[in-house]
């Protein structure tokens, strides 16, 4: 779980030279690189749109990819994908997610990982992402061959339609009773779990520390 964490704080980070976070995610690069994962695409590939940001690693021992989706940081994120969700909508965010998510199963084929489990995850509108990405996945089967799951960080969940009725979701997301989404009324866990997803069947767990 510290794993998933730490990859979905680097989804933050700035990828490209010319941000002025680029050093400390080039010693994110090396922790996680010491550790077994090797970044399996460009991190420019990972800049769809102004709406997303995501991040990818693969790890031989264990045979998994992990997808780290950024959660809100931009002027838009904040303005349009981030009410989308509260309104109980998808953000366009979440086409970019699943255009990345191919991405990363077209580099694990071509690298003879076809057996590869993939883990989603994210950090709120990342989360999201990632909870969108693993629900699609699992509903277009055999569309989408590899197994994938999603653990996901102060995820608000994602729109009924977007959900087959019934049907339990390999994801869990971890939310935090101090995060601020939990004193704000539209973000309540009665909405954010109950309202607007009632069919998602997820597992959530309370910790009492911010993620």
């Amino acid at each position: 779980i510290a794993a998933l964490e730490f990859f979905s704080s680097m989804s933050y980070d700035d990828f490209l030279p010319t941000g002025k976070n680029y050093t400390a995610f080039q010693t994110a690069l090396k922790e996680v690189a010491d550790a077994g994962w090797v970044e399996i695409l460009t991190p420019q590939d990972g800049i769809l749109d102004e709406s997303y940001q995501g991040i990818a690693f693969y790890n031989t021992k264990t045979n998994q990819a992990v997808i780290a989706n950024r959660g809100s940081q931009s002027k838009y994120n904040f303005l349009v994908s981030d009410a989308a969700v509260a309104i109980g909508k998808d953000p366009d965010a979440d086409t970019f997610a699943i255009k990345f998510y191919d991405s990363v199963s077209a580099w694990l084929r071509g690298q003879l990982h076809s057996d590869a489990t993939i883990i989603e995850t994210g950090h709120s509108l990342g989360g999201q992402e990632a909870d969108y990405v693993t629900a699609k996945v699992d509903n277009d089967k055999p569309t989408y061959s590899f197994n994938t799951i999603a653990v996901t960080f102060d995820a608000p969940g994602i729109a009924k339609e977007d959900v087959t009725p019934g049907v339990y979701y390999n994801a869990v997301n971890f939310s935090s009773y101090v995060e601020w989404v939990h004193s704000a009324p539209i973000f309540s866990y009665q909405i954010r779990f109950q309202a607007r997803i009632k069919n998602y069947a997820t597992q959530v767990i309370f910790v009492e520390r911010p993620l």
